[in-house]
């Protein structure tokens, strides 16, 4: 079937109804594409309030809206349902909602993974949320962002910097790094070698975009992406982003956090800053719970260790920074409410689906993001 007939059929019926969207309406596909984008499966039973007293259900709304719905036979043998969304339907979503800077922003990052005619993501719910948030609070206002003016104040160098993203091409962000070398006739990540650093690296810089492993893996930072000096383009920051100790009942400890500073600083430092003099390194370590004992290190606050600081046996390297957020300020980057809400969902599960998430809370994701805009 060519693009013309998949147009013809799948797409072109839906089109009077994409382009004349009520406010509320709007709101319900930038939910239902927060589903599709994070990989949320939800029930066949379940439903969404769209007014005071009318509540629909879930898998009528993915057909009203002109989305698809995939089955999924889970492990537990439970029947789900995944958000699909036509790959020729998103550029007339475009035109429709032109105006809709988060619903384009939600569009685009799927435009990544595709498959014959429908986009699918690899993204992971926390990591993709923080992304997220991290583009729309550094790409328009920078400096009016509560995690840039905490970042801010933590780190000089970052200060000084005055770093933003460098153009819309970062909303394309959602690369996974999903690469795979042969080893002893066994597959691995390539983040598990350091003479692989450099490529990847090489190849963010270049595509500008925000990078989120497909898996959860024990080598890499959970988000790679770069910022540039607004005063001066040679000023570059590498940013790694550790989304560590996410739901743990003991939370992250020293050790952790210093086998990611290992595993990240150096390496970059070593095969990419040694190269680029005015180029920097930041390590952050976003978790929704820090071990007692470090948060007592950290006078329950954030801390940034500058090159030259030595955090136990670690020396931080030249033109790299170690930044480990307090569980307040990932709490208020977040929100408060969506955190609990996700540490309750993820306590049993590491894929929750909507029903332990609840709805109410990706509509809350909604109006969070929306309000960066």
């Amino acid at each position: 079937m060519n693009d013309l007939s998949v147009t013809n059929y799948c797409v072109a019926p839906f089109l009077p109804r994409l382009i004349s969207l009520s406010e509320q309406r709007k709101r319900l596909l930038r939910m239902l594409t927060l589903l599709s984008l994070y990989r949320i499966r939800f029930d066949f039973d379940e439903t969404v309030q769209i007014s005071s007293n009318s509540d629909v259900f879930l898998f009528d709304l993915v057909t009203d809206m002109c989305l698809y719905r995939r089955l999924v036979i889970e492990p537990d043998r439970n029947e789900r349902y995944e958000v699909l969304i036509p790959k020729l339907l998103i550029e007339y979503i475009d035109q429709g909602l032109k105006d809709d800077r988060l619903e384009w922003l939600l569009l685009q990052t799927l435009k990544s993974q595709s498959v014959d005619f429908f986009y699918e993501s690899k993204c992971r719910i926390l990591e993709g949320l923080i992304a997220t948030l991290f583009y729309l609070h550094f790409s328009r206002r920078p400096t009016n962002s509560s995690m840039f003016s905490t970042l801010g104040q933590l780190s000089r160098v970052w200060n000084e910097m005055n770093l933003q993203f460098s153009s819309e091409s970062a909303a394309y962000y959602m690369k996974s790094i999903h690469y795979t070398r042969a080893v002893l006739g066994t597959e691995r990540m390539t983040f598990g070698s350091n003479d692989e650093w450099e490529r990847i690296v090489e190849e963010m810089l270049e595509l500008e975009k925000i990078y989120i492993p497909f898996h959860s893996t024990f080598h890499s930072p959970d988000i790679l992406f770069k910022l540039h000096g607004r005063t001066n383009e040679k000023n570059l920051m590498i940013v790694g982003i550790a989304c560590k100790g996410r739901w743990s009942r003991n939370g992250i400890r020293w050790n952790e956090i210093l086998e990611d500073a290992h595993k990240f600083l150096k390496p970059v430092h070593d095969q990419v800053l040694t190269s680029h003099p005015t180029w920097h390194c930041m390590l952050i370590i976003m978790s929704t719970q820090l071990a007692t004992n470090v948060s007592e290190d950290l006078n329950h606050s954030s801390r940034c260790y500058s090159s030259g600081d030595s955090v136990e046996d670690f020396v931080i390297p030249h033109n790299c920074e170690l930044v480990i957020l307090s569980e307040a300020d990932v709490e208020n980057f977040i929100g408060k409410d969506i955190l609990s809400n996700l540490r309750n969902a993820f306590k049993s599960v590491d894929n929750p689906h909507s029903r332990n998430i609840g709805i109410s809370t990706l509509q809350e994701i909604v109006l969070s993001l929306s309000r960066n805009i």
